[in-house]
Parts: C-alpha cells; structure tokens; sequence
C-alpha cells in the first residue's frame, strides 16, 4: 500500500521529518476519541482510513455505525447503501443497520423493506432474532405495508441527498447553483429550500438566507428547523427586533420528536437562552429517555450554566457510570468541586455546549485578557489539570496555545513543563516550539534520564527570514485563528516552515502574501478534512482563484502534500 505522508513538527537542525501515517493508525485514533465520546474528532480519523483504503468496506462500515449514534440516520444510510450497492455485496448486514436507522427516522415502511432483505439474504444470519422481533414490531406500527416502491419519490429523495453533500464538502457555490434548479422544478420541497438558505449563510450571504427561509415559513409558519434558522440568522446580522420576535415563537414551541427538540435546543444554546437549554435537555433525558453521554453533557452544561449544580453534577457522575473514561465529564466535576469549595463565581465566559474538553475556549480568552492566567485561581488550575490528567493530544493544545500568550506566567508554565521528566520528549519539543514562537529569551533547559541539557531549535531562525515570509506567518494565524483550532493553525505555521526550509536558497517570490496564505488554509483544511472552495477563499483572502490554485500545487510539489478524496467525493455525489 502506498504511504502517504503529512508534515508534522518533527525536525533536525534545518531538516524536518515527515511523519508517516497509515489507515491503521488513523483507526486507532479513532477509537481513542471514541473511547472518550468525542464522536465528532471519531469521525473526522474514520474518514481518514478511507482516504487510504478507499475500497476497504469496514472503514464506511465504522463511518456508517458512529453516524448512527450521533443520531445522523440519513448519512449513515448514504454510507450503507454504498457499502452494498459499490463495494461488497456480501455485506448483508448493511440492510439489518439500515432497518434500525430507517425505526428510529420514524420510516417504518422503509425499515420493515429492509429488514425483509435481511432476513431473505441471511435467514440463519447473527441478528435473525432481532430481526424477527423487529418485523413484529413494524407490523403492528404500520397498519398496511406497500411493497412497491415510488421510484420517482425515491430518486427526488436521492437527488435532494446529493445535492445536500455538497455543503458538507464546502462546496456551497455548487450547492446552491444545483438546490437553484431542483427548486424550479420542486418548489413545494421545504427542506432543499432550509438547505439553500444555509448555502448563502455559508458564503456570508445573510440576506438571501433570511429570504430563502421566509419562503418556506410562508409555506408551513411552523417549520421547527426554518424558525431555528432564521434565529440564528438575525443573531449574526444583528437584527434584534427580528430576532426577539422568532425566539418568542420559538419559546412557544413544545416538540414531540427527539430530533426536533434537539435542534431547537441546540438553536437556544447558540443563541445563548441556557434556561430554554435546561428545559428542552432535562426533558430529552426524562421524556424521550436520552441517557447517552453526549445528550447528558447537553444537559449538564446546561445546568452549570444556568447554577443548577446539583443537577448538573448528577448528569456528569451519570456519564461516568456510562462511560469510566469521560475526562470531559471528569474536568468538570473536579471543576465544580472546586466552584462549590470556594463559594465564587467563575471569571471566563458560560461555556459552550460541545462534548469536548474546552481548553481552546481558555485560551482565546487568556490571548484577549492574559492577566487572567496569573489573577484567576480556575483559569491557572483548568491548565495545570490539563497537563497533569489530558493525554498528548490535550497536553498539545496547552503547550501551543501558551505559545500565543504574552505574559510571563505563561512562560514559566512552559518552562517547568521542560523540566518535568513525567512528561514525554515529543511534548517537550512542542513547549520549545512554543517558547521560541513567543520570541522567550533561551536558553530553554530541558530535563530528560536525570540530565538537564539544551534543545535544538524548533523552528526557523526568524532573523534569517525575508520580511514577505514572516508576513505569510503572521497573516496565516490572523485570518485561521477565528474558524480553525490551535493544532490546525499550528499545522499551516509548520507547513510553511517546511516550505521554506526545502526552497531556499530558490524560494519563489512572494508577490502576493495573501494568496499563500488561502494556499495554506486551503491544504490545512484538506488534511483535517474542513470543508473548503476555492471560491469562499477567493471571497476571504480577495485574490484570484488562479493564485490561490498555482500557490496550492507549488506547495504540494515541495511539500508532497497528498490526500487521496476520490473515494471521498465519489461517495457524497452518489
């Protein structure tokens, strides 16, 4: 199997080592995130074992399972139907997921079909008594069950699919030019209409957003995802008077499906409306019985936020009796113990609801008020638990986002962190890294096996450096910064590092700083597989495509930059 290869922090002198990497190592990655319920983090590695083994019908099997429990049915049918119809036939228990995905979308013919199937292919098969059980079930939900098919209902759903997935790719222009012409065509099809006006939203276009979405509340004043929507909408162009009118309609709504509920309460955590996030989240877990870890953290959040602490520790000890492992549900109970002891109110801002340790969080807030590091005892303890109990991936995001600050309390956190002989080399190397990036006098001594010694440096000597290549940095983590994480940023720093190191003394000239920096983004959001057009970089950066495209295949060809998306893209378009 040919390797692929992507640039990593590890160096020699002037010389950077490509780290290798492989399906099986993305797997694994994978499975740790999942090990901790970071679902989102899970996915993002399953599909990186794709883009090396993209014939390999486990890797879409494992994408299609953890969509799934995310609650992202439609998706995970997309995947299943692939898995059969593309792939391996002989994967029979594709139809048994997609009968129980089809049971909890409330599609009961289309999972009764299904379980047909696989009860026909595998009649001895290792789900038959589940599938028994479940063909029971359905015929006493469904009074009548239709076996022929609509084609031309089916193909319309198909066709609305495709064209959806290009928003998940970021090809959003794409998108709307196709949900333009299905909607001449299906002007009544309200959620191809929901999915244009996030089109525009994407590309910053608010106000055929805003327009698309009253079209379809014209049709069905009471659409829960278009209201939501619309919400959202209004928060982002300020528009408060509107805004206060939908979230009045919006609190009057009291949704009877799961998926419903979910959105609308996701939609009032965005907007910050964290008593209607308790409501809605402690009613999923009482009502709907949502006891997963994900929903549970929802609803904890919520109970912090709102000073319920009570409530919310029991939802976080209930994730813990679920899963032992949670470090998230972990930090903040040790969080709260510590709030609780001190009788105090916390200095940083309500958290937002994400199922994910918030240290990215802290750090933005430290690069805008760095006295807080030294001033607040949480802020100072939240870093030091990090370090102390997070695993490498964690203790990266610390050490780099200290990087960015300038104070000198950041600095000897830095500093102690060499000289702790628990933690690893390659963390180490990442702390210099940081203490160079926030131009700290060296030397910096670090400890390892007993001895105190001097790293080589971490990166380039910036006093070397042409003024245009320090401006590509500069301007690459001012434009990054606000939509992609510490690491990610930290990527597109190294790959220009190396792209530099490898052309001198012949590096290109840079004419135009801003069209290397989209190159970058554009590569860096290829590798953490972001969705990205040239198009929304040419509207970011206000440059060419052109020059963003020739910029992107002169850094490849140094950088040997190579991410496999056929099987990707050949997926998604159907």
């Amino acid at each position: 199997m040919k390797k692929n290869y992507r640039t990593s922090a590890h160096q020699k002198g002037d010389k950077i080592i490509p780290m290798s990497f492989n399906a099986n190592f993305f797997f694994e990655r994978a499975m740790r995130q999942i090990d901790r319920n970071n679902y989102t983090k899970a996915l993002k590695y399953f599909w990186r074992t794709v883009d090396f083994e993209p014939n390999n019908p486990i890797h879409f099997l494992n994408i299609a399972g953890l969509l799934s429990e995310m609650g992202r049915f439609p998706e995970s049918n997309n995947i299943l139907l692939h898995i059969v119809e593309k792939l391996d036939p002989t994967l029979t228990e594709c139809y048994f997921y997609l009968a129980n995905n089809y049971a909890h979308m409330e599609d009961m013919e289309s999972a009764y079909r299904y379980i047909q199937n696989y009860i026909e292919a595998e009649p001895d098969g290792v789900y038959i008594e589940e599938a028994l059980e479940m063909v029971e079930y359905l015929s006493m939900e469904i009074e009548q069950i239709e076996f022929e098919e609509d084609e031309e209902q089916k193909e319309l759903l198909l066709h609305h699919h495709r064209i959806k997935s290009l928003l998940e790719e970021g090809k959003f222009y794409e998108a709307i030019k196709q949900f333009k012409h299905f909607l001449e065509e299906y002007p009544d099809f309200l959620a191809a209409r929901n999915n244009l006006a996030l089109a525009y939203f994407y590309i910053g276009n608010t106000h055929n957003a805003i327009e698309q979405t009253k079209i379809v509340l014209e049709h069905d004043h009471a659409n829960i995802h278009a209201l939501c929507n619309l919400a959202i909408f209004y928060q982002q162009t300020d528009e408060l008077e509107q805004l206060k009118q939908v979230l009045e309609l919006l609190k009057k709504v009291y949704p009877i499906h799961p998926e419903q509920l979910y959105k609308l309460a996701t939609t009032f955590a965005i907007l910050g409306e964290h008593e209607k996030v308790f409501e809605h989240f402690s009613r999923s877990i009482n009502v709907f019985k949502q006891h997963d870890p994900v929903f549970l953290h929802y609803a904890a959040m919520a109970a912090f936020n709102t000073k319920r602490y009570t409530y919310a520790q029991k939802w976080w000890e209930q994730i813990l009796k679920i899963d032992s492992k949670s470090m998230v549900a972990r930090f903040y109970l040790d969080l709260l113990s510590q709030v609780e002891k001190h009788k105090v109110e916390l200095t940083f801002p309500v958290f937002t609801y994400h199922y994910e340790l918030p240290f990215e969080e802290l750090i933005n807030l430290l690069k805008q008020e760095p006295k807080l590091l030294k001033q607040d005892p949480f802020i100072l303890s939240s870093l030091t638990w990090a370090i102390e109990n997070g695993d490498d991936e964690i203790k990266e995001v610390i050490l780099l986002g200290l990087g960015l600050l300038d104070c000198h309390k950041a600095e000897e956190i830095l500093r102690d962190f060499l000289l702790d002989e628990q933690q690893s080399t390659s963390l180490k190397k990442k702390a210099v890294t940081a203490l160079e990036e926030m131009r700290a006098k060296p030397p910096y001594l670090v400890k390892i096996n007993g001895k105190v010694a001097q790293f080589e440096r971490q990166t380039p000597d910036f006093r070397k450096w042409k003024q245009s290549w320090l401006e590509v940095l500069e301007w690459t983590e001012k434009f990054m910064k606000l939509n992609y994480s510490i690491m990610e940023v930290y990527d597109a720093k190294m790959l220009w590092y190396e792209f530099i190191s490898k052309t001198q003394p012949d590096t290109p000239q840079i004419r135009k700083v801003k069209g290397w920096v989209a190159a970058l983004e554009y590569l860096v959001a290829i590798i953490h597989q972001k969705p990205i057009s040239f198009e929304a970089l040419t509207m970011k950066y206000q440059v060419s495509k052109q020059t963003i495209s020739k910029h992107v295949q002169e850094l490849r060809a140094i950088l040997q930059v190579s991410i496999k998306t056929k099987a990707l893209n050949q997926l998604k378009n159907g």
